[in-house]
This record gives C-alpha cells, structure tokens and sequence, in this order.
C-alpha cells in the first residue's frame, strides 16, 4: 500500500484523485475479509522545555472497494473506520476529527499540555476570532518560544 510516502503512490508528479485511482486498482483483487487498513499519525515536540514528546494516533479500519463522499482528502473516500459505515469522507468534519488518528495523536498532545501547565487546553476550547481553535494558537504560539529558545541555545 501506499505507507509513509502515500503523497506520492501513483508518482511524484500525481495528486490525490490519481493516487486514490492506484489505490482503488492495486486493492482490486483483494478479497472483503482482507481490506483492512490504518492511518497513523506521529507528532513529536522537542525543546528544551519539553525534551522530547511523542504522541502517536491510530484509527483502524477498512477499504471500500469504491471512493465514496466528497469531503476530506487523500484516501478518506475510500476509509471507512471500525464502528462505521460511512468513509472518512463521508463523515462531517467534527466526527472525523474526533475520531481520526490526527485528532487522536492531537488529543494526546493536548492533554500532555495540560498536564504540563499550559492552560486552555481543555476539550471545550474555545474558537478566536478567525474561527481557529484557540488551543492551535496556543500550540503555535509555544512551538515559536520553543524554537527560540532552541536558537538561542543552538546559537551560544
């Protein structure tokens, strides 16, 4: 399957739509029972504060043997995650995310930040005025300290 280097299964020079099509063609003669599938997501935080953190998510599930939905991106018309009927690109954004291995991997990260002492971090965060999680400002925000400070630390 397409693995690590998944951006570029039908070629470097080809989009999503030509490496759903390689995907949806390579998978044609694999039987139902054996279609199984998982995304997996990997942040890493490194800094000087923060050593280094992994967090790592998961979501399991099946291919379907055509895309179906319109929403998402990549291989999502195809994914359909255990418990579901629907493919990822079938799904409203909200539920992806909540059920996605990058809203997993995410969480993880958050709940470390809370953890640590980095307020608003909560599963309630509230939206800026952009209509951006303000918990994604806040990460943001940390990551350009953390890198400073690396700089600063590399620079010395």
């Amino acid at each position: 399957g397409p693995g690590v280097e998944s951006a570029y299964f039908a070629g470097p020079q080809h989009d999503f739509a030509a490496n759903l099509a390689k995907l949806v063609a390579a998978m044609q003669m694999v039987p139902d029972g054996k279609r199984a599938a998982h995304f997996i997501c990997v942040l890493v935080l490194l800094g000087p504060m923060a050593g280094e953190q992994m967090f790592e998510g998961r979501c399991a599930g099946t291919l379907r043997r055509t895309p179906a939905g319109g929403a998402g991106f990549g291989y999502d018309p195809l994914f359909v995650p255990d418990g579901f009927d629907r493919t990822y690109a079938e799904l409203d954004e909200a539920r992806k995310n909540q059920i996605s291995h990058r809203g997993r991997a995410w969480s993880q990260l958050a709940a470390w930040l809370r953890k640590a002492g980095i307020q608003g971090c909560g599963p309630s965060e509230p939206q800026d005025s952009s209509g951006r999680p303000a918990l994604a400002n806040k990460v943001a925000a940390w990551a350009r300290r953390l890198m400073f400070s690396l700089e600063k630390t590399v620079a010395r």
